[in-house]
């Protein structure tokens, strides 16, 4: 590499791991404002299978920032929300969050919840069952927790967003093949069976918007090019790597007049324990 430009492209992820916290969760608050719409229609769909008068506790699981915690606590003000998070960065943001909100915040692995069996209306998992390292293990957990009648919600994100528009395709195929980002996202039909849930629906959300570069768009857009390029950039020809150094250090403003182009699907699995 031979120009300034190239040599920012971030190459080596060890040398980001004392940023990788703050910068997880600057990404999931900016995917959940660019999401928002998405994450609203999983929810609604959640909900219509539970019923709202008999919802009193509510469970999230692998709460992140806090987004879906303090959605699910507006929706159901009468009920327990639990936000449940392993990393502890995460959960302080969340506990500072929902401070003065019906919420309880646990500290520990999905394993070791601790909660008293049949005690939860509502669990919803948003991006973290793929996390695990045996789900099988989380499936027994929380069918133990879940009351008879209650609401498992699972939702993962089929491959990483498509973020640039047209005039950046050849760049972003390359970058996303070089990271891997089009392999095929988790599925969770059998092992809900396995595990004794019965499957209420499964359906695929999309994501189509056009937003500015200059907001909450770019930054999301920033965000998860940068993520991508630190598993795929050195495989990216001289002209490539300074086109995306470009754009991960345009700031606030557009690397040329198009704005950001997001489009994706997830996926997500409603099921009840019997």
């Amino acid at each position: 590499m031979h120009n300034n430009d190239a040599q920012a492209l971030p190459t080596d992820e060890s040398q980001h791991s004392h940023r990788h916290s703050s910068a997880l969760s600057l990404l999931l608050d900016l995917d959940a404002c660019v999401h928002e719409q998405l994450l609203d229609a999983a929810m609604d769909a959640a909900a219509t299978h539970v019923d709202d008068a008999g919802v009193h506790r509510v469970l999230d699981v692998g709460a992140g920032t806090g987004t879906g915690t303090l959605r699910w606590a507006h929706r159901y003000p009468e009920a327990e929300i639990i936000a449940l998070d392993a990393n502890p960065a995460m959960a302080a943001t969340i506990a500072a969050r929902v401070a003065g909100e019906h919420v309880r915040t646990l500290t520990r692995p999905v394993q070791e919840l601790g909660i008293e069996a049949g005690s939860v209306d509502l669990v919803w998992a948003s991006s973290v069952f793929h996390e695990f390292d045996d789900p099988a293990v989380a499936f027994d957990v929380l069918s133990h927790v879940i009351r008879p009648g209650g609401v498992l919600a699972i939702m993962e994100m089929d491959a990483p967003p498509r973020l640039l528009p047209v005039e950046y395709d050849e760049l972003e195929s390359r970058l996303r093949a070089l990271a891997d980002a089009d392999a095929p996202g988790p599925e969770w039909t059998a092992r809900l069976g396995d595990a004794g849930f019965e499957l209420l629906d499964k359906r695929t959300l999309v994501s189509d918007r056009e937003l500015a570069w200059d907001g909450p768009g770019g930054d999301y857009a920033r965000a998860e090019l940068h993520r991508l390029a630190v598993h795929g950039s050195r495989g990216l020809n001289a002209e490539q790597q300074a086109s995306l150094s470009r754009i991960l250090n345009s700031g606030n403003g557009a690397p040329d007049r198009s704005g950001v182009h997001i489009r994706g699907t997830r996926s997500l699995w409603i099921a009840r324990r019997p």
